[in-house]
C-alpha cells in the first residue's frame, strides 16, 4: 500500500516519539507499504521552527533528513495537487479545519491515489471522543438518582430541585441557541 504520512506522523516517526499512534507505527513498519512524506510537511515545519525555534525540537532540514534515513519517499507539490484543492469538500458533520498544509496533503493523497496517514490519526481521535461522550452520558445518568437520594435524605429541599431543573432548562436553551448560531456561521464560511 502507498501511504502519505501527515506532518505530525512524520515528526513522531522520525523522533521515535511515543505520541505516534500504534496503528500508524504498524503501517509505517509494514515492509509491504511504501511510505511517502510531502514537501508540504518540510515547508510547514520550516515555517513553524522559524517562528518558534524554542518550542519546536525539529526543523525542516532535520525532518527531511530523518524521513530520508527512514526510507520514506519525498512527494513534491505539483500543479495537479494544487488543482485538486478546489475539489475538496468538507462533510457537514466534520469539524472545521482550515490548515492549508493539511489540505494540500489531502489533495496530494487524492491526486496520487495514496491513503493519507492522517485518516488513521483521525479515526483514533474520533474513537477517543466517542469514549469521552460515553463517560459524560454515564455521569449524566447518575444525576437523577443522586438527586432522588438527596431529596429522600433531606440533604436538599424541593426548591433546590426546582432551581436545578431551571438551570437544566436554561442550559438546554443556551446550547440550542449556540448550535443554531454555529450552524449559521458554518454555512457562511462555506460560501
Amino acid at each position: 500500500m502507498k501511504v502519505l504520512i501527515d506532518t505530525h506522523i512524520a515528526i513522531w516517526a522520525v523522533l521515535n516519539d511515543p505520541k505516534l499512534p500504534e496503528r500508524a507505527r504498524d503501517i509505517i513498519l509494514d515492509r509491504e507499504n511504501e511510505i511517502f512524506y510531502s514537501t508540504a510537511s518540510v515547508w510547514e515545519i520550516t515555517i513553524k521552527h522559524m517562528l518558534h525555534p524554542d518550542k519546536l525540537r525539529i526543523n525542516g532540514d532535520l525532518l527531511e533528513k530523518g524521513c530520508e534515513e527512514n526510507g520514506y519517499i519525498v512527494l513534491p507539490i505539483l500543479n495537479k495537487h494544487v488543482s485538486v484543492l478546489e475539489t475538496l469538500k468538507r462533510p457537514k458533520d466534520a469539524p472545521k479545519h482550515n490548515d492549508p498544509f493539511d489540505r494540500i496533503l489531502v489533495a496530494q493523497a487524492k491526486a496520487e491515489e495514496r491513503r493519507a496517514m492522517a485518516v488513521a490519526s483521525e479515526q483514533e481521535m474520533k474513537a477517543k471522543v466517542e469514549e469521552m461522550r460515553a463517560k459524560v452520558v454515564s455521569a449524566e445518568a447518575e444525576v437523577p438518582m443522586a438527586m432522588a437520594d438527596a431529596l429522600r435524605s433531606g440533604n436538599i429541599g424541593i426548591m433546590d430541585y426546582v432551581n436545578y431543573k431551571n438551570v437544566q432548562a436554561d442550559t438546554s436553551m443556551r446550547e440550542s441557541i449556540s448550535k443554531y448560531s454555529q450552524d449559521d456561521n458554518d454555512s457562511t464560511d462555506e460560501q
